[in-house]
């Protein structure tokens, strides 16, 4: 899935955190920048509703769409 910078999207599962997750899954959030990995795979920065902001694949989020 391509994602673009301002596009809105929510958390597949929780997110972040080494023992204990930042973003509960299901989380909305807006993406502040993209990345492609070394070896495949694109990334996104996420600004969570909750304040966090986290590098999240971008296979672990869903895009919201809408008039909003």
């Amino acid at each position: 899935m391509r994602l673009d910078r301002g596009d809105r999207v929510t958390s597949r599962s929780a997110v972040g955190g080494a023992v204990f997750s930042h973003v509960p899954a299901g989380t909305e959030g807006r993406v502040t920048g993209t990345r492609s990995g070394l070896f495949g795979g694109d990334f996104a920065t996420v600004e969570f509703a909750n304040g966090y902001v986290e590098e999240v694949p971008a296979s672990e989020l869903n895009r919201e769409t809408g008039w909003f």
